[in-house]
């Protein structure tokens, strides 16, 4: 049997001895924690201009966010403001629908805007401003959060 295969067996066996052991609740739980954590510090991390780019970040589960609005923004009237009653619902609105979800859902967050990975990558005129970086960081630390990872997937 090829390695891999031997590798996803092992996987297998020990995802579902460790599912048994820890209730589906917690994990959920703390999942849910977890989201709810990085989100309040992405709304903080995200700079305010017109209120667009704070507005247009997007949750899902299991695949990757879809869609802008120019239309889509944010009530806060300033950078490092801390989340709306609009935001806070949102993203309740999915952790609601995780405990729902059998362990091991995916979580992605991203923001569609064309000009989303400009602000936080920078260009040769602005400097970066790292939101989504800045806000993984500052989750693993509150929370010691090891599955909570940055990953450019490009437009």
């Amino acid at each position: 049997m090829p390695v891999s295969k031997l590798k996803a067996k092992a996987f297998a066996k020990q995802w579902k001895e460790w599912s048994v052991t820890i209730p589906q609740q917690t994990v959920n739980e703390y999942q849910s924690a977890v989201l709810r954590t990085f989100f309040m510090y992405l709304m903080v991390y995200t700079p305010i201009d017109t209120g667009r780019l704070r507005g247009n970040w997007k949750v899902s589960i299991n695949s990757k966010p879809t869609g802008s609005s120019q239309k889509r923004m944010t009530d806060a009237t300033q950078t490092g403001a801390p989340p709306t009653a609009q935001e806070i619902q949102y993203v309740l609105g999915f952790v609601k629908t995780m405990r729902s979800k059998p362990v091991g859902q995916v979580i992605w967050v991203g923001n569609l805007l064309h000009y989303a990975k400009f602000v936080e990558f920078g260009t040769s005129r602005m400097t970066a401003r790292a939101m989504m970086e800045r806000a993984v960081v500052s989750t693993k630390a509150r929370m010691g959060a090891g599955n909570v990872r940055y990953q450019d997937i490009g437009s």
